[in-house]
């Protein structure tokens, strides 16, 4: 017990004291679950004294607490101490001792707990503080590290951008291999106008990449123009097939409109010479029912003679009128369908002429406005236009 400051004060049991009655009436208190006895008279003599006894010196008590069975001398001392103690429990003198000593080793207890406590709080704050430090240290040496690396991420950045720039080169054909053809030619003038000494630890790999991208880009921008030839051919040709079906519904229908104008004629005609025959028949049986009746007379029968014949004459012209007004109707229906066909195609090419010179000034109108976004790239802004109209971009259509 070298290194621990304890009371060393001699150890003298009490011997009983004579009954005498207390100033005042004492009150039960548990302390530590030992039930004591507070006394409110003097202190009695021989009474363990928790201020010497369970006292550790500041700057020993981590040592102390922190070693097993550090603590060992001091308790064996209290326990020596309450220990030697004899109790009296005939008198109730000899009974507040008894309760005394127990309430002074609960004392002793409560002083070394605290004591510990307060080593324990001060031992709480060293993490903090040696975190602190571990960070102080990481952020410093961080950016060490990153100042002697600067000059190394430099140059990776610098090989990344140029391996980044022949790779945008060998990819380009690739990105446009659906494109049509404005925007191949687009992307051909953008790489015939790179600068290829924005790579110059690449410069040889960038010179191939350039080769071989504008080599496949001509091709494509070649097939593309084909297929864009080839299906203007062929909008062409169904256009031009469907113009001459139209005409030979138009050619048909004329015709039968003809066909049922002549009929027609042909029918008044019949008609009117049917009526001619009636009428030389009505003659003829007219002028046997006036030779049958002798009776009537002769000037009445020529009466009748004469209309029968004037009716027949009328008839007969009649019919030729009709015959040539159906002929007539007939030619200016022919007449009317050449004019109404002639005057439906005239329509059809000012239509389509008017929605041409409306798609145009459309069109115009739509790039004028991506122009302005772009900076003025014409080129830009057609390629942009051509993809929206070909329908390359989600969601995005143009309506006219």
């Amino acid at each position: 017990m070298d290194d621990l400051e304890i009371g060393t004060a001699p150890i003298t049991p009490l011997a009983p004291k004579a009954k005498r009655a207390p100033r005042r009436a004492a009150a039960d208190l548990v302390l530590d679950g030992t039930s004591a006895r507070v006394l409110d008279e003097a202190p009695l003599e021989g009474i363990i004294e928790p201020e010497k006894v369970a006292t550790v010196e500041p700057d020993k008590r981590l040592e102390v607490f922190s070693t097993p069975g550090g603590l060992r001398p001091i308790i064996d001392l209290i326990t020596t101490m309450a220990r030697a103690h004899k109790p009296d429990m005939t008198t109730e003198a000899g009974r507040k001792i008894t309760a005394s000593v127990a309430y002074q080793v609960a004392r002793c207890k409560s002083r070394l707990d605290d004591a510990g406590k307060e080593e324990v709080a001060k031992l709480k704050t060293l993490p903090a503080a040696i975190d602190a430090n571990r960070k102080a240290m990481r952020d410093e040496l961080d950016s060490l590290r990153d100042e002697v690396r600067a000059p190394l991420t430099a140059w990776e950045m610098a090989q990344a951008a140029q391996q980044a720039f022949v790779r945008d080169i060998l990819d380009a054909p690739g990105r446009f291999a659906a494109a049509p053809a404005a925007q191949v030619l687009a992307e051909i003038e953008r790489l015939e106008a790179l600068d290829l000494g924005a790579a110059p630890d690449f410069a040889e790999d960038a010179h191939l990449a350039l080769a071989e991208a504008l080599d496949a880009l001509h091709t494509l921008r070649k097939k593309r123009e084909q297929e864009d030839a080839d299906a203007a051919e062929l909008i062409r040709l169904r256009e031009a097939e469907a113009a001459a079906k139209r005409r030979q519904l138009a050619d048909e229908k004329a015709r039968k409109d003809t066909q049922d104008a002549l009929d027609k004629a042909e029918r008044d005609k019949a008609a009117a010479e049917q009526r001619a025959k009636d009428a030389e028949a009505a003659a003829a049986q007219a002028k046997a029912d006036a030779e049958a009746a002798a009776a009537k007379a002769k000037a009445d029968a020529e009466a009748a003679a004469a209309r029968a014949k004037a009716d027949a004459e009328a008839a007969a012209e009649k019919a030729k009128a009709d015959a040539e007004a159906a002929a007539e109707r007939a030619a200016q229906a022919e007449r009317d369908r050449a004019a109404a066909a002639k005057k439906k195609e005239e329509d059809e090419a000012a239509t389509a002429a008017a929605d041409v010179e409306h798609r145009r000034a459309f069109n115009r109108e739509a790039l004028d406005d991506l122009l302005k976004l772009l900076a003025g790239d014409e080129a830009a802004g057609k390629a942009v236009l051509l993809a929206i109209y070909n329908r390359q971009v989600r969601h995005v259509a143009i309506t006219y």
